[in-house]
């Protein structure tokens, strides 16, 4: 049984906390927080547990033939395994079920996010879509699961208003800025050791370059949006570009290295240098919202 349980990868859930930006720009951008709030918010974390693990779990099973090309990922669970296929399908659709359920006990605004996030997880693995294999498409498909956790977040609170496209495809290219990294990482660690192609098939196209130069796209692309919402919703905003910039850098750079864990997100608490700056980064963004610099709307008004 726990070489089925280990499909789940209950250590990836970490990176839910992406919820989190959602719904700290829905409370500054007018929403109000629910009277039932904790019993609302752990219907959404099961929810997207769940569904996460229902992703993860088709992930691994359908990549099990890849993954034996992988000196690290040779190890996982399905590839050493003889697991029995109903089991794993059967483990599935009960998550599936789970999340829907929950889901629709909170709101069908997150029941919708969440099936969102469901139907990508099949069209990211499942043939003949498998965006995946694709160049480009495999990154931007698996990043758009960054935005769908931001609308969670947003509709965790109670709000009136829709979040700002600008935001949500800021938040989208951030993701894909953060997925390209990956894959630069994991392109390093493995190219010198296998075919980096029979592992991922995307490989077959992406080099070291190519793949700095998504990461300047991706970054520019998310950056650029990112000033559209700040300069029509929170002009002080503009003092984070810099430290937003600087923390893209880092993380560049740190794709650029063996064992930085770029390559493993769930385990990038462990680089203090990019989780200090993410704190800062943080920190400095609820400051900014909470204040009023007049003149440095003055400074920046713009007229006709």
């Amino acid at each position: 049984m726990k070489n089925y349980i280990r499909l789940l990868r209950t250590d990836h859930w970490i990176k839910n906390i992406f919820i989190l930006p959602g719904l700290i720009f829905s409370f500054f951008l007018g929403g109000k927080i629910p009277e039932n709030f904790l019993h609302l918010f752990f219907l959404v974390l099961t929810s997207l547990f769940s569904a996460c693990s229902a992703n993860y779990t088709i992930n691994e099973w359908l990549d099990r033939e890849s993954d034996k090309e992988h000196p690290e990922k040779k190890n996982r669970s399905s590839v050493k395994n003889n697991l029995n296929p109903l089991v794993v399908y059967f483990q599935y659709f009960v998550l599936v079920v789970l999340s829907l359920i929950t889901a629709y006990f909170s709101s069908k605004e997150i029941f919708y996010c969440i099936s969102l996030l469901l139907i990508m997880g099949v069209i990211y693995n499942v043939k003949p879509l498998r965006f995946k294999d694709l160049p480009i498409f495999d990154v931007l498909s698996e990043s758009v699961n960054n935005p769908i956790r931001f609308l969670i977040g947003w509709f965790l609170m109670n709000n009136i208003i829709l979040p700002p496209s600008a935001i949500l495809v800021s938040y989208w290219f951030g993701g894909a800025f953060l997925m390209n990294c990956k894959r630069l990482s994991e392109f390093n660690k493995i190219k010198n050791l296998v075919d980096p192609s029979l592992y991922r098939k995307s490989f077959s196209f992406y080099s070291v370059n190519r793949l700095i130069s998504l990461s300047l796209f991706y970054s520019s692309t998310s950056i650029s949006l990112l000033m559209v919402f700040i300069t029509k919703y929170k002009m002080e905003l503009i003092l984070i570009l810099p430290v937003v910039t600087f923390l893209f850098s880092l993380y560049q750079s740190e794709s650029l290295k063996i064992n930085s864990h770029i390559d493993a997100p769930e385990k990038l608490y462990k680089n203090k240098k990019i989780t200090l700056v993410t704190l800062i980064t943080t920190l400095l963004f609820i400051l900014l919202f909470f204040i009023e610099i007049d003149f440095l709307k003055e400074l920046l008004e713009i007229k006709s």
